[in-house]
C-alpha cells in the first residue's frame, strides 16, 4: 500500500503539478522496487487536451500530461484500495479503513471549481476539480 501526502492544487506525494514529464519518468525509474509504468497516448480521452497519459497499474495512479509543454496538469488516483492517502499530516482512508465512498470523499476534498457531469455510454463521470 503506497502511503502518500496529498496537497490539493499542489500534488500527491512526490508528484508536484507542473513537473516535466522526463522529471516523472526519471524519478520513477529510481523507484525501488522498480514500478511497472504504461505510457499511452489517447485521443478519446474525455478532458481535452489530457493526451499523454503515465499510468502506474501497481498504485492506482494516472498521471496526465499537456500534450504540448508536456507537464503534468492532472493526477488521478483510480484504484483507492491500494492507497492510504493523508491530508494535513491525518490519514484520511486507507489502511484498514472501508473503502471509500463518495460522500466521504466529497466532505474531505470538496471541489474548488463547480463540479462536472460527463457520461459516455455506460459510464459515468462526476468530476472534482483543483485550481
Amino acid at each position: 500500500m503506497l502511503d502518500s501526502n496529498l496537497r490539493p492544487g499542489i500534488g500527491f506525494d512526490e508528484f508536484v503539478l507542473g513537473t516535466e514529464l522526463k522529471d516523472v519518468l526519471m524519478l520513477l525509474s529510481q523507484k525501488r522496487p522498480p514500478k511497472t509504468i504504461e505510457i499511452r497516448f489517447d485521443e478519446q480521452c474525455l478532458i481535452r487536451n489530457l493526451n499523454i497519459i503515465v499510468l502506474i497499474q501497481d498504485d492506482g495512479i494516472k498521471l496526465h500530461f499537456d500534450p504540448f509543454e508536456q507537464r503534468l496538469i492532472l493526477i488521478c488516483m483510480f484504484d483507492l484500495t491500494r492507497l492510504q492517502l493523508s491530508l494535513n499530516s491525518g490519514t484520511v482512508l486507507g489502511k484498514g479503513s472501508s473503502p471509500p465512498t463518495f460522500l466521504p470523499l466529497y466532505q474531505y476534498f470538496g471541489p474548488t471549481f463547480p463540479c462536472k457531469f460527463k457520461s459516455s455510454g455506460n459510464c459515468h463521470f462526476y468530476i472534482l476539480q483543483y485550481d
